[in-house]
């Protein structure tokens, strides 16, 4: 009966805290049925688990020990808690993070966008220039009157 301390036995049976007697006996019932050693001969340790489960029905059987099992239960139930409530925590801060390099990756992307486009600018506008320089050499070549237009670029 030493290893009752690492399991909880409701869960082993697969029953809530608050089972009836009845209820208790057709889940130890179930489970023997699942682990009979005559059913499971290909499993060397089905009879020692055959046995710890007689152990945890006659725990439960037993008011003295039920209280022990009940305590222990509660106790389970408070760890369980304190480690979904951690884990609950981890998973917020993973969100959190998870966001963050999103808006990081969405602001890089922003960033490449606009220098891109700077570069398209600063391209036509030394495109532009040229034109406006090679129409100027074309027009005043013949001694005509220079025209400048500026237009923006779209």
């Amino acid at each position: 009966m030493a290893d009752i301390i690492q399991v909880d036995i409701y869960e082993y049976l697969g029953i809530s805290f608050e089972s009836s007697a009845k209820e208790i006996k057709r889940a130890y019932k179930n489970k023997a049925k699942e682990l009979h050693p005559d059913k499971n001969k290909s499993d060397p340790q089905a009879k020692e688990k055959f046995q710890k489960l007689k152990e945890y029905y006659d725990i439960l059987q037993d008011p003295k020990l039920k209280i022990a099992a009940a305590e222990r239960h509660a106790q389970l139930d408070g760890e369980r808690r304190r480690l979904k409530e951690a884990l609950e925590a981890k998973e917020r801060e993973a969100a959190a993070r998870r966001k963050e390099v999103d808006i990081m990756v969405q602001n890089e992307k922003t960033a490449q966008r606009i220098r891109k486009e700077w570069e398209d600018y600063k391209e036509a506008t030394v495109y532009a220039n040229r034109d406006a320089r090679f129409e100027i050499k074309k027009s005043t070549r013949f001694g005509g009157h220079v025209v400048v237009s500026v237009r923006p670029f779209n």
